[in-house]
């Protein structure tokens, strides 16, 4: 049970907390925790920063915004049960289980290596922004807000989605994971927050993990950090030209999903939605080593091995089923983490959040911060600081 880890006070630790420190200091983020699992043994957990420019410190048990590591949390990890199970056929066509979806030569596999032809992303919410039924979301009328309605309007809209191009390219693609968040429903039976905590939260302990649906005005339970002030959020850089922000009061609701789509979906999709902490998220890729090791808590080793293991070689840049691997240089994960001979598979989340695992070296890091506040812009502190994080504790705890 790793949440009898005992985490010692190392000077190994104490580097990496400084150089969290010093990254708060320089405005990369407002809030941050990090926990590292090296060979079954927490040896490193910190908290940094405040909840809000005003707000209470961060603690262990403060949650925080996944982003896209909701696609590993969740999604994926979901995805491998339902295989394991007999459930789910990753190479049936998607309209097998979702008959309104129109592409015949689309399969699970293809969208779980990003292989569909998919887009990467579209404004999807502007067609709860347009509904009068839904306006309330854009900008945001708490008590009034009907996520219903919008949530089927969103699966609507994600039905309507053409390809882009012909599947065989990887391009990584919101789009398809949100295809594969309502397949999982129909193979699960169940909403993908019940199906996500009934198979991977509860049984692996994960305490502070979870979806947070929207319902009307009804305040998140819990401590959360702050991501943003608008609804819709401001445009990620690069995006300024693709939608507006209404005019509104600013107002920071912790605890509700930052990403608009999955927003406009009552904060649940399989993109993104998912909440929780870095022990958490550590504890996690904890339990994914193990179950490639045959520990079956989820699933069985080979379908586990089956999800990490590279997928389609010749498409690049190279991923597993789900999972992002480290490049061969200028990886998030940094110089070291992911070269051995296993390699090694994580994700990173657009609100400054990564999981990263080290095969190898069994090292698990969980990074989770909230740099996306005040700014969407804010990001050449979080690019700098992910290669050091993961550089420095694979120097202190696996001797690279």
């Amino acid at each position: 049970d790793h949440r009898d880890l005992h985490s010692f006070p190392t000077r190994r630790s104490s580097d990496l907390k400084q150089l969290l420190d010093a990254h708060l200091n320089q405005g990369s983020f407002g809030a941050a925790q990090a926990a590292l699992i090296h060979q079954g043994r927490r040896v490193h957990r910190s908290a940094h920063g405040a909840l809000s420019p005003d707000g209470p410190a961060m603690e262990h048990e403060s949650r925080m915004d996944a982003a896209s590591v909701t696609k590993v949390l969740s999604t994926t990890t979901l995805a491998m049960i339902l295989v394991s199970q007999g459930e789910l056929d990753l190479d049936a066509p998607v309209r097998r289980y979702l008959p309104a979806f129109r592409h015949p030569h689309i399969t699970p596999r293809m969208l779980l290596g990003h292989r569909s032809g998919l887009a990467a992303w579209a404004t999807l919410f502007q067609v709860a922004q347009r509904d009068p039924a839904a306006s309330t979301l854009y900008p945001s009328v708490p008590g009034l807000r009907n996520f219903g309605w919008s949530t089927e309007l969103m699966r609507q809209e994600i039905l309507a989605q053409d390809p882009v191009s012909d599947p065989g390219p990887r391009v990584y693609s919101d789009i398809g994971f949100l295809t594969l968040g309502m397949l999982l429903e129909v193979v699960g039976g169940q909403q993908l927050d019940s199906l996500a905590q009934d198979l991977v939260f509860r049984p692996l302990d994960l305490e502070h993990t979870s979806y947070e649906r929207m319902n009307g005005n009804r305040a998140p339970d819990g401590d959360f950090a702050v991501t943003g002030l608008t609804r819709p959020r401001m445009p990620a850089p690069g995006q300024e030209s693709l939608y507006s922000v209404p005019e509104q009061p600013e107002a920071a609701r912790p605890g509700e999903v930052d990403d608009d789509n999955a927003y406009a979906m009552g904060g649940v999709a399989g993109h993104a939605g998912v909440f929780s902490t870095a022990s958490d998220v550590a504890r996690f890729g904890q339990a994914i080593l193990e179950e490639s090791q045959g520990a079956s808590r989820l699933a069985r080793a080979e379908v586990v091995r089956e999800f990490l293991n590279p997928d389609a070689i010749d498409s690049k840049p190279v991923r597993s089923l789900g999972w992002d691997r480290p490049a061969p240089s200028g990886s998030s994960a940094g110089k070291y983490l992911g070269q051995g001979e296993k390699g090694g598979v994580g994700h990173l989340g657009f609100t400054g959040c990564s999981l990263w695992i080290d095969l190898d070296h069994q090292l698990v890091c969980a990074l989770l911060t909230n740099r996306v506040f005040p700014s969407r812009a804010n990001v050449a502190g979080i690019k700098a600081l992910r290669p050091a994080f993961h550089d420095q504790a694979m120097e202190r705890f696996c001797g690279c």
